[in-house]
């Protein structure tokens, strides 16, 4: 039975609200040329200046639609996951520990800012790119609030914040399991192995709490993370394309 446009778009309130204009998101990753165009004719009816579509990652709409709509590709949103084997050794660092519920600090910001750099939504120029870093900012503020994460790990050195990583815990198939949301390290303190320690401590915390699988999701260009994951004894789960049709409300 063919999709209906309609049931294969959702609008999108916080985003609509943080662009400045209407946003929606195709829910079936799996629609065929014909039924992209339908989805995106719906979106057009309501308005939407901006649509997101997770297709498979070998997905390739025709050239003629991405044209007609403003389709490029946003991402290869790449996700990796991890599964405790029972034989880790992650001793406590004390360099590492949880930030306090309340407000991020000016540091904290900067490294959201930082992570957020390789983003779609910051590679994208379409995107009003003030508003794609306080994209960042947000997500930090919210997360050291406890609205987004349930806890922000923090690295310091002589007083100094070194790097940060959120954790948040979700139900998945009647199990808990940990998912980063943001990780970053400050310019003046990469390589220094400052982001390795940052991911066992955060499978630390998660093993503490009885939670044996995390999840954390990159940008495939981003490779320095790629490899940090891989380093950390995750695996390649899963890689999507995330398309953007931007703009495509005017004829």
């Amino acid at each position: 039975m063919p999709t209906d446009p309609h049931h294969a778009l959702r609008m999108l309130d916080w985003d609509s609200r943080h662009f400045g204009c209407p946003v929606a998101s195709i829910t079936d990753a799996n629609l065929d040329d014909i039924a992209l165009v339908g989805a995106l004719e719906a979106a057009r009816l309501q308005e939407a200046r901006i649509v997101y579509w997770h297709a498979p990652a070998s997905r390739q709409p025709d050239p003629q639609i991405l044209e007609r709509y403003g389709g490029q590709l946003g991402d290869h949103k790449t996700t990796y996951s991890w599964q405790a084997t029972g034989a880790e050794n992650l001793p406590a660092d004390a360099d590492i520990g949880e930030w306090p519920r309340g407000p991020a600090s000016a540091e904290l910001r900067e490294l959201a800012r930082e992570a957020g750099t390789l983003s779609r939504f910051r590679r994208d120029e379409r995107f009003p790119q003030d508003r794609s870093i306080t994209l960042y900012e947000i997500w930090i503020e919210r997360s050291c609030r406890g609205e987004m994460a349930d806890a922000v790990l923090v690295a310091k050195a002589e007083g100094t914040i070194l790097g940060m990583a959120t954790i948040a815990i979700r139900e998945e198939h009647a199990a808990r399991t940990g998912q980063i949301g943001l990780i970053a390290v400050a310019q003046s303190a990469r390589g220094q192995g400052w982001g390795l320690r940052l991911m066992h401590a955060v499978q630390r915390w998660l093993l503490e709490r009885e939670i044996q699988a995390c999840t954390v999701i990159t940008q495939r260009v981003n490779t320095a993370a790629c490899q940090l994951y891989q380093r950390a004894g995750f695996a390649l789960a899963k890689v999507e394309s995330v398309w953007h049709f931007v703009g495509f409300v005017k004829r």
